[in-house]
């Protein structure tokens, strides 16, 4: 990671993350104290209020047994947000809507996402990652967390198909799917990756994928340095 930042990252991209893998190899990241979260249903841990589909039947059918905000009927990305940060050394964070509760304790961090939100605005009347960005400077302008807790804090953020979802309703052509997830890119601030639409691992021949291997040769090619590119491969 680049040395002038301090605030790790992971990006989870349609069920993909960067650079998760990477932490995954180096086991648990000492000195983190907080989890600052950003996105949509899959991290979701219950900001959006009652009158939402997520606390209506039958969601949580299978696991709780009722419905409980989560857009879930059993275990999904969602529901490890406790074992994740908890692998890190770092306890859950506090959804934002439940930051003024009684009881309640910022001191792990915070979530900021939404379920049907995207990097931009949606079919659903819910704060987009831009204002959920700006709901998390609005608590370090109240000094709520200092420089030195960010320092020492790690961010998720997710997203998966409701920006899509958004574009193809509004008429969007798939003409104009490479140009929109540029923008949606762009707007995370994510540049520094190079040849953002390249993936690392991709196929030598049309026909194949990352992973193929024919005749014992590898019918792909990985690139030379993984943490260069936002995309580790193509598949459906």
């Amino acid at each position: 990671m680049e040395k002038q930042s301090h605030f790790l990252i992971i990006v989870c991209f349609f069920f993909f993350s960067f650079p998760f893998q990477q932490l995954l190899q180096t086991g648990p990241t000492r000195g983190l104290t907080k989890l600052f979260v950003f996105g949509d249903s899959y991290v979701d841990t219950r900001n959006r209020n009652f009158r939402a589909r997520s606390w209506k039947q039958p969601y949580g059918l299978t696991l709780p047994g009722r419905p409980n905000g989560l857009y879930l009927d059993g275990r999904v990305f969602s529901d490890y947000m406790e074992n994740i940060a908890s692998w890190m050394g770092i306890g859950s964070p506090i959804p934002y809507r439940w930051r003024k509760m009684e009881n309640a304790s910022i001191e792990h961090g915070m979530n900021f996402a939404f379920g049907g939100t995207g990097v931009f605005e949606t079919l659903v009347s819910a704060p987009n990652m831009t204002v959920q960005i700006d709901l998390f400077q609005r608590q370090l302008q109240k000094t709520l967390y200092s420089k030195a807790d960010i320092n020492s804090s790690i961010a998720l953020v997710s997203m998966a198909s409701n920006d899509y979802t958004a574009y193809l309703a509004r008429n969007g052509t798939t003409e104009g799917l490479s140009a929109f997830t540029k923008a949606m890119i762009k707007q995370l601030g994510t540049m520094k990756f190079k040849d953002q639409q390249r993936p690392c691992c991709e196929a030598v021949i049309t026909g194949y994928k990352c992973g193929n291997v024919e005749g014992g040769k590898n019918m792909h090619v990985v690139c030379n340095n993984p943490n260069s590119k936002f995309f580790w491969d193509v598949h459906p």
